[in-house]
């Protein structure tokens, strides 16, 4: 955004002047839109230095105008006085904007902790006083904003966690700036997907069927998953796969967990495991990985099932849970075997944060002070998609990311990412395996909202996400 606005600045007619007016603009019209009536009603600008204090200085100009009354605090004035904002219907936060790292200082801490403390209605300008706009991470007084007002576009702390808390209700407002000069300067391209884009994903990840098709024609997924006591993992993966539209799927499991398979899905085809090598040159996509197990054996059976893949040269493959796990210690061995045929090229990864750590040997500390740094350069370092799973996915290959928006706290519970595996194996065959991940992820969220609005957070399971 910087870039952006120098660019803008030098080279075309929006100079600095102009942008601070159109995002002051696009303030006080989402500040009027929150109220049925805005005249009479009482607002505190709290205002710092630099562009976002400017922006809230002509917001507050903007719905005097509406009939609002309007108090302004300039805290770089050096006798500025702190109202009681208990006197005011809503403050509006225009301290420091997007440029804050670090740690707050300790007057601003003052004023966020008050702001915080005063029970009212909070508006902030960008991004919350205190949340880094790079990374989501906070100060521990970091302004915890009602409606966060973003200008030209969602920035990666608006969506990765704890920034996405404090923003509260994220609205994002055009401020002019052309879509070609925005596009010229976002490297990597980064994306945030919520639910303002629901119709608009599901119709790319869901087209609309011909008239004249048969199974064939949807993708034949195949399942590497189960052991005893774990052919649930196994069976909602494939169930997810159905569901999400999958022709063909193909349950590869160890032969004695075949007839508790039978009983529990009927519409996949059950395989003995030890047969894989027979049927994967049918295949359009291979998941690899729930409940498979941890022994010496799997390890083997895993490694020699991705050699088997970079042989065939259509392929997709999705490496979840155990089929991580595998490489614990060993993550030379994973970039070998997906260097093999590019075979990287047609594979994606989904770790949790805990599977992420074991197999990149970065703590979860590193992780989280730039989520979207560790998942890229993970994507480059194995040459494939990466997606980490958590409240907030990132989805990455290594000149793209993707931030999931959707889903809520009832899914962290047992085999959620195993109907994730499925949902992503199924979409495969008809896009890139970084599009499957990041269209998957933002279904599994749709579908886990759908289940959370049936049962409650707690009380729903990862298979009434099929339902």
């Amino acid at each position: 955004m910087r870039k952006i606005d120098k660019y803008c600045n030098d080279k075309t007619d929006l100079k600095e002047s102009v942008l601070i007016a159109h995002a002051g603009e696009a303030l006080a019209r989402e500040l009027v839109k929150s109220y049925t009536r805005i005249r009479n009603k009482k607002f505190v600008f709290i205002c710092g230095k630099g562009n976002n204090g400017a922006d809230g200085k002509k917001a507050a100009a903007v719905i005097k105008k509406h009939g609002a009354e309007v108090k302004v605090v300039d805290i770089t004035e050096k006798k500025y006085e702190m109202p009681n904002l208990e006197e005011y219907d809503a403050v509006v936060d225009c301290i420091l904007g997007t440029g804050f790292h670090g740690e707050l200082s300790e007057e601003i801490a003052g004023i966020t902790k008050a702001i915080n403390e005063s029970g009212k209605i909070v508006f902030a300008a960008d991004i919350p006083t205190g949340v880094n706009a790079l990374t989501g991470a906070a100060d521990e007084n970091a302004v915890r904003a009602t409606v966060t007002v973003a200008f030209c576009s969602a920035k990666p702390g608006h969506a990765l966690y704890p920034g996405r808390e404090l923003c509260g209700k994220l609205k994002v407002w055009d401020i002019g700036i052309p879509q070609e000069i925005i596009s010229q300067f976002a490297e990597p391209a980064g994306f945030y997907y919520s639910d303002i884009h629901k119709k608009e994903l599901l119709n790319i990840a869901f087209p609309k069927r011909p008239a004249e098709c048969h199974k064939g024609n949807f993708g034949r997924v195949g399942i590497l998953a189960g052991s005893r006591g774990m052919c649930g993992a196994a069976a909602l993966c494939a169930e997810a796969a159905l569901r999400t539209g999958a022709g063909l799927v193909y349950s590869f499991v160890p032969e004695d967990c075949i007839g508790v398979m039978e009983t529990i899905l009927r519409e996949n085809i059950k395989v003995d495991a030890s047969k894989l090598s027979e049927y994967i040159e049918k295949l359009d996509v291979l998941a690899i990985g729930p409940g498979l197990g941890r022994d010496e054996d799997i390890k083997n059976t895993i490694i020699e099932t991705i050699k088997a893949a970079g042989n065939n040269e259509h392929i997709k493959l999705v490496i979840d849970a155990d089929g991580i796990t595998a490489f614990a210690g060993s993550k030379e061995l994973l970039k070998e075997l997906l260097a093999e045929g590019n075979l990287g090229e047609r594979t994606i990864i989904t770790p949790h944060m805990g599977e992420f750590t074991s197999l990149t040997e970065m703590s979860e500390e590193e992780i989280k002070e730039d989520k979207v740094k560790a998942v890229r350069e993970a994507a480059e370092y194995f040459g494939c998609a990466v997606l980490l799973k958590g409240a907030d996915t990132v989805t990455a290959k290594a000149d793209c990311y993707t931030i999931n928006g959707s889903g809520n706290p009832g899914m962290a519970t047992a085999g959620s990412g195993d109907v994730l595996t499925g949902m992503i194996a199924a979409m495969a065959p008809r896009m890139s395996v970084y599009d499957a991940g990041r269209y998957g992820a933002f279904y599994h969220g749709v579908k886990g909202d759908k289940a959370a609005a049936l049962y409650g957070e707690y009380g729903m399971i990862s298979g009434d996400m099929l339902k």
